[in-house]
């Protein structure tokens, strides 16, 4: 019997440490970070606006819609609602990309 009772309080010291870090780990900035990308992954993008300024600060394109992005070195890439592809290279301009909600 007292070798029942360990057992169970080990388990259950087992789980509380999981509880525990698991709600510690679901409130850092990471957790967030990484479950805003699942939901985009999942969900087909986010509500987003793309915004392209040239050198200059003059606004060269903006479109908003719901789209996942897709980052590389010299260019982002996205498909739109209506499934057409965008490919905005930046080597001189700047492109923003803001979440709405």
């Amino acid at each position: 019997m007292k070798g029942k009772t360990k057992l169970i309080g080990f388990v259950a010291g087992i789980v509380a440490v999981v509880v525990v870090l698991f709600i510690v780990y679901t409130n850092t900035a990471s957790f967030q970070r990484s479950w805003k990308s699942v939901k985009s992954d999942f969900g087909n993008g986010l509500n987003r606006e793309v915004i392209v300024y040239d050198a200059v600060g003059n606004e060269l394109y903006h479109q908003t819609g719901k789209f996942d992005i897709e980052f590389y070195d010299d260019r982002i890439m996205y498909d739109d609602e209506n499934g057409n592809r965008h490919n905005i290279y930046f080597k001189t301009g700047t492109v923003i990309v803001n979440e709405l909600d």
